[in-house]
C-alpha cells in the first residue's frame, strides 16, 4: 500500500478498511473483516514497507458461494489522532470465476437394465470440474450406433427426463428414466444400447464432457416361470383303435410373450376301484 501524505507534518495517520461495495449490488459478499491485515493497519507507527490488507480464497469458499466472482470496491480511510476529517481513497479488484477454464470431465455411469418389466432409472453421476463445483446442464446427445445392439428403435426421446435437459439441471442431481412393458418385447430387440449425456459448463459453454450411459436391454423369458395348473379331463370311453386328443390347458407364461412348450413328462396309471366279476 502506498501511505498518505501529509504535508510538512510527520503526524501518525491511522488507516482501516471502511468499507467493500460489490459492484452493481445492494449487498457485498465480502467485508472488511475478510481482509488479513499487516503493517499499518494494525500498528499506525509501522514503518514495514509491506502495509497490506490480504483475502485469501480457496476452492472451499467458492463452492460454498460464501464470496462470489465479481467487481469490488474497496474504501481505505486514513486520518490523524484529533483531526477533523479522514481522507477516504479506493481500490477496485475483480474476482474472476474459475470455472471460466476449468475443464469438464465426464464420469463413469451405473448400467441400468430393463426386462421388459416397467421402469428403469438411471441416476446420474455428476460430472466433474477439477476442484471447484462448477454449474453443468446434461442432455442426452445421441444413440452411439455404433456400440448398440439396433439404431432403428430407442432414441433419446424413449426417455422421461427429470433434471437432465440442457438447461434445466444446475447441480449434482438428475434422472433419465425409461418404461418398457410387454408390448415392446421382441427378440431382437433384447441387448445393449449405448446413449451420449453431454455436460456443459454453464459457465462456459465451450468447456463440455460427454460420457456413455448403458440400457441392457434383457430378455425376460429365461427367468419367466409357468403356471402348471391343469385343467382336468378325461379322455371317456375309448376303444384301443380309437385315437384320442386331449386338450392341453393352463399352462401360462408368467411374461406373456414368452412361448412355453408343453410336453409328455411321465404317464402313471391312476388308481381305480376293483369290481368283482362273477359267472367268468
Amino acid at each position: 500500500m502506498s501511505e498518505f501524505t501529509q504535508g510538512d507534518f510527520d503526524c501518525t495517520i491511522t488507516y482501516s478498511c471502511s468499507s467493500v461495495e460489490q459492484i452493481g449490488e445492494i449487498s457485498s459478499s465480502i467485508s472488511c473483516s475478510d481482509f488479513t491485515k499487516a503493517g499499518v493497519y494494525t500498528d499506525p507507527s509501522s514503518t514495514s514497507l509491506s502495509s497490506s490488507l490480504t483475502l485469501n480464497l480457496d476452492s472451499g469458499v467458492y463452492n460454498t458461494g460464501v464470496i462470489k466472482p465479481y467487481t469490488y470496491e474497496v474504501t481505505i480511510s486514513g486520518g490523524v489522532s484529533g483531526g477533523l476529517t479522514a481522507v477516504t481513497t479506493t481500490v477496485r479488484f475483480t474476482l474472476t470465476d474459475p470455472c471460466e477454464t476449468a475443464d469438464v470431465s465426464a464420469t463413469t455411469q451405473t448400467p441400468v437394465a430393463n426386462t421388459f418389466d416397467g421402469e428403469s432409472v438411471l441416476t446420474l453421476t455428476p460430472f466433474t470440474t477439477s476442484s471447484y463445483n462448477c454449474p453443468i446442464s446434461y442432455g442426452c446427445d445421441f444413440l452411439d450406433s455404433t456400440k448398440s445392439e439396433r439404431d432403428d428403435w430407442l432414441t433419446c426421446d424413449s426417455f422421461t427426463r427429470h433434471g437432465i435437459p440442457y438447461g434445466e439441471l444446475t447441480g449434482a442431481t438428475g434422472e433419465l428414466k425409461i418404461t418398457l412393458g410387454a408390448s415392446d418385447y421382441a427378440a431382437d430387440r433384447v441387448g445393449t444400447y449405448v446413449f451420449l449425456i453431454k455436460g456443459v459448463s454453464d459457465v462456459n459453454p465451450t468447456k463440455t464432457a460427454t460420457g456413455e450411459v448403458r440400457l441392457i436391454v434383457a430378455n425376460p423369458c429365461p427367468s419367466a416361470t409357468v403356471s402348471s395348473v391343469l385343467t382336468t379331463g378325461s379322455f371317456g370311453s375309448v376303444t384301443f383303435d380309437d385315437p384320442q386328443n386331449l386338450a392341453i390347458t393352463g399352462f401360462t407364461p408368467s411374461f406373456p410373450a414368452c412361448a412355453a412348450t408343453v410336453e409328455c413328462d411321465d404317464v402313471y396309471e391312476e388308481s381305480s376301484k376293483t369290481t368283482t366279476a362273477t359267472g367268468l
